[in-house]
């Protein structure tokens, strides 16, 4: 099995770094650590890495994103670690949208998946096994595991607790669901497998991100 990079997805983190270089600067990521940054330059930010097809790089061409694999993913990955990306491009684009395109089954879903793919929403996912929510305020739309399997819910849907984090550009919350939660996708057997291939993902482009930090 060949493990090297193909030169077309080499050529694909060198733009998000061309971009990053220029949208993602080590001030921008200061003024993000000390709660400074503009919300207009973060939205701008997003609106950049959209307008590249990086929120939809792992989502179907039918709907509406570049249809690419797993694989394609990794040095995409590194380079938001080695900008110091504020973003949570791969929470986005890495692990919830493969899990959503996966699942989505009925109108609500794939209606979520395309806007999501452009980068009109943002993805998050919410399971047990990990009690805080990233940096909920930058954040959507939830994929959240429960008994009856997966459901969809909207940040409206949910209520935050802010708790201390190490990390000031990524701050954690404990949730809790404020109302009756939207649509479940997924019953619960097809459930445990999304959840099991989201860990892997998760695990992957985590090491990915890691890398390129310590890189840089």
């Amino acid at each position: 099995m060949d493990f090297t990079f193909t030169d077309e997805q080499r050529m694909m983190a060198a733009a998000m770094r061309e971009l990053l270089d220029d949208a993602c600067t080590p001030a921008h990521v200061r003024a993000a650590a000390e709660g400074t940054a503009e919300i207009a330059q973060r939205a701008a930010r997003w609106s950049k890495l959209a307008e590249m097809g990086l929120c939809g790089v792992l989502a179907p061409e039918s709907a509406g994103g570049l249809g690419l694999r797993d694989s394609d993913f990794v040095l995409l990955a590194e380079e938001a670690g080695r900008a110091g990306l504020p973003e949570l491009l791969i929470e986005h684009a890495g692990i919830a949208m493969p899990m959503l395109a996966g699942l989505a089954h009925d109108g609500l879903a794939a209606d979520v998946l395309q806007k999501a793919a452009r980068g009109e929403v943002r993805l998050a996912l919410l399971h047990p096994m990990n009690p805080y929510a990233l940096a909920p305020q930058d954040s959507d739309v939830f994929l959240i595991s429960c008994d009856a399997g997966v459901q969809l819910a909207r940040h409206d849907d949910l209520e935050f607790q802010p708790q201390a984090s190490l990390d000031p550009v990524r701050p954690l919350a404990t949730f809790s669901a404020k109302r009756t939660m939207g649509s479940t996708i997924a019953a619960s057997a097809a459930a445990r497998i999304s959840w099991d291939v989201a860990r892997e993902r998760g695990a992957v482009y985590a090491a990915a991100e890691m890398l390129g930090l310590a890189a840089r």
